[in-house]
């Protein structure tokens, strides 16, 4: 009896990154050349409608939508002090902290945008997906709040991310 206790209490939380499917890098390098092509969309809704409308699973979607903007505004802001972790929110009663190392999407999502920097990265392109991220919004507003702020002394605090 009490293995079972211990087993349902020491399990760990499953997380919807988890099970992506095996095909995840083609689908971000997809979602990226969607982006490239075509207009700038503004809402989250409409955004992932639009990568769902053009052949990637909406699971997938989901994590493009919630990581790629992410990915984007780290490699083009490189000077920020990123934190390593974010708080994803579950409910009014949980949130958790994660990692941005030990979550899969966001790390297979950081590879393909590490390449895809490291090739003369389309200007507009970075502009369209780095706007799309809260971190980008907020930095953006404290420049032009602060003409004189140093953008290698901001520091931005965690993400929350709610699924």
């Amino acid at each position: 009896m009490w293995s079972n206790i211990k087993s349902f209490f020491s399990k760990k939380p499953s997380y919807p990154e988890e099970d992506l499917s095996p095909d995840f890098e083609q689908q971000v390098k997809h979602a990226i050349s969607l982006i490239e092509v075509g207009e700038d969309i503004d809402s989250d809704e409409d955004f992932l409608n639009y990568l769902v409308s053009n052949g990637i699973a909406r699971k997938e979607a989901v994590e493009i939508l919630l990581f790629l903007p992410i990915a984007f505004v780290r490699h083009w802001l490189s000077t920020v002090k990123w934190p390593d972790s974010y708080l994803e929110y579950v409910d009014s009663k949980r949130t958790n902290k994660r990692k941005y190392s030990e979550t899969k999407s966001y790390q297979i999502i950081w590879q393909v945008t590490s390449d895809y920097f490291q090739d003369n990265p389309k200007n507009d392109t970075v502009f369209k997906i780095g706007t799309r991220s809260a971190e980008f919004n907020a930095i953006n507003k404290l420049m032009w709040d602060n003409p004189d702020s140093n953008l290698e002394k901001v520091t931005v605090s965690k993400t929350i991310i709610m699924r």
